[in-house]
């Protein structure tokens, strides 16, 4: 293998100018092996030195059989380091008032009349308006408050509220999440983490999901492994076809190398008018993804969707939210009277306009923010975090915080756009409502990258989405400052978000988001928008030296 190939040097700039360029551009990684940061084709004499964005993401992995990445990941890491994610079952308001009236023996129709319509008849009256149903706990401090029977049968069974209030929400018993795992360095796991076994296995000690987020706070972060059996269901067709084809005991290679020639959406044409009038037009769905319910295809039928973009806001529409609002209906009927909507600003119509007037991905929402309220990014971010993300043990700051957010979107909405306060005030409710069921979106990438063979010789210039793993890109070496080539992992699809063209003092440009980060002079990676803040200088690299290849 041919290693270095270049030395670099470090050069200092400053930022010129910067300019907004668009919003439909996916911004997809390249994971190399080892700390190295590839470099990109648009200019061959200096490059900037940037990584992805490190903020918290969530890791799902679709694969038709689970079990199998799991052991794949344990044979690839190590047994001891691929460590499955808790659940806790905890003792719910109902269930434990009807465990401790068994055991002082309290008749069950009595226990039954109380408990049954104990959490409708509560809920409308003690949830926040802050708070999603899918969040909301049944407390006895409420029931004692908002139910009469409740109370006066706890006044009549005093024995039982004292154990209530002693044993409410305490762990009941321990689980296994469905597909979470976190994969960490086994020799330190057990120094930053006291690892539980359970039924022989070993798992976290802590949990992350909807009720509470412990992982995260604690510096771990949660891959979902989860079994999506219309894989199986397509590796086990093609398994079918190669036997046809003569090959009697096809591998999964054979089987990953034919879907890539006649499956794969990166090499089929996307934009195939046949294809969509076939499927979405017609209603031939057998074994369309998304599209089983008969709900979903009538939907499908009734929109006639002819793009990537426009299928993907309809997986995000067809979900029990949007469609108790009814926006499934109001999406074809926008579609199909588009000379009758009305947008309330440019922008609106701007950022709108591709789903008629509606919020169907998240990313519209906080471009929404930036755009017509003056949110700088990491402040939609936090937004859509604050909207969307929902955990028990933050409820009260995330009502706090959607106060804050709100306020902000009205009032710079009229400073900056002179956007009437009851429009704005109209959006914001549509975005919280959205927020409740809100995707975010995904499209293709475009940036060029130089890819290369084991022996370091050029093969060809692609498309970083086409970019697949097993080839070699160059990169620079942060220790010995040295251009080497590494071998592609992976590549990491981050959705649609704002890009911006940065223009160096000697002219030098590159396109990326504000997340994205650059290398300062103290040698700290920053995302732009704090260097911008900071009015710091970007380290670029300029290659000085050819070195032999090693």
């Amino acid at each position: 293998m041919k290693d270095a190939t270049t030395k670099s040097q470090d050069t200092l700039y400053e930022i010129e100018e910067i300019n907004f360029v668009h919003y439909t551009r996916d911004m997809i990684d390249i994971e190399v092996e080892g700390d190295h940061t590839f470099y990109i084709s648009e200019n061959p004499d200096a490059d900037f030195v940037l990584t992805h964005n490190t903020s918290w993401p969530d890791i799902d992995t679709d694969a038709g059989d689970r079990d199998e990445l799991i052991n794949a990941a344990r044979e690839l890491y190590g047994n001891d380091a691929v460590i499955p994610v808790s659940n806790f079952n905890t003792l719910k308001l109902k269930s434990l008032v009807k465990d401790i009236a068994k055991f002082y023996d309290i008749p069950f129709d009595e226990v039954n009349k109380v408990t049954g319509p104990l959490q409708e008849q509560v809920m409308q009256l003690a949830m926040d308006k802050n708070q999603e149903k899918s969040v909301f706990v049944l407390k006895h401090e409420d029931c004692m408050k908002y139910s009469v029977e409740y109370n006066e049968f706890m006044t009549k069974y005093p024995e039982v509220a004292e154990h209530v209030e002693t044993l409410f929400m305490q762990n009941r018993a321990i689980g296994r999440h469905a597909g979470g795992v976190i994969i960490a360095d086994a020799d330190k796991l057990e120094q930053s983490m006291p690892i539980v076994g359970v039924r022989g296995e070993l798992q976290t000690p802590w949990t992350e999901g909807m009720n509470f987020r412990n992982l995260e706070d604690n510096g771990f972060l949660k891959f979902d492994f989860l079994g999506l059996t219309l894989l199986k269901d397509v590796e086990n067709c093609i398994y079918r076809i190669l036997k046809k084809k003569g090959n009697e005991n096809p591998t999964f290679l054979d089987a990953r190398s034919f879907f890539d020639k006649h499956l794969n959406c990166r090499y089929v044409k996307q934009d195939d008018l046949k294809v969509w009038e076939h499927v979405y037009k017609n209603g031939r769905f057998c074994g369309i993804f998304q599209f089983t319910a008969p709900g979903a295809r009538n939907f499908a039928i009734e929109a006639e969707p002819d793009s990537i973009e426009e299928l993907a806001a309809l997986t995000a529409i067809y979900r029990p939210g949007p469609l108790k609002a009814n926006v499934h209906k109001k999406y074809v009927k926008a579609k199909r009277n588009v000379a009758d909507i009305k947008y309330d600003h440019p922008i609106i119509e701007k950022i709108l306009g591709p789903t008629y007037n509606y919020v169907v991905f998240q990313e519209q929402f906080m471009l929404l923010a930036q755009e017509l309220s003056g949110f700088n990014p990491g402040e939609a971010d936090k937004l859509r975090k604050t909207l969307v993300k929902k955990s028990l043990d933050t409820l009260h700051s995330k009502g706090s915080e959607k106060a804050i957010a709100r306020e902000k979107f009205i009032k710079g909405a009229k400073e900056l756009n002179d956007v009437p306060e009851h429009i704005s005030s109209k959006l914001w409710a549509d975005i919280e409502n959205f927020a409740v069921y809100g995707f975010n979106k995904s499209l293709l990438f475009n940036t060029l990258v130089d890819t290369y063979d084991y022996n370091g010789n050029y093969l060809e210039t692609k498309e970083i989405k086409d970019v697949i793993p097993g080839v070699y890109v160059k990169s620079r070496d942060e220790e010995t400052k040295e251009d080497i080539f590494t071998q592609v992992l992976a590549n990491h699809d981050h959705g649609e978000v704002p890009t911006f063209k940065i223009t160096l003092e000697d002219g030098q440009s590159v396109e990326c988001t504000m997340h994205h980060k650059f290398r300062v002079e103290d040698g700290r990676m920053l995302p732009l928008w704090y260097i911008i803040q900071e009015d710091l200088s970007i380290v670029c690299v300029e290659k000085v030296l050819q070195t032999t290849p090693v």
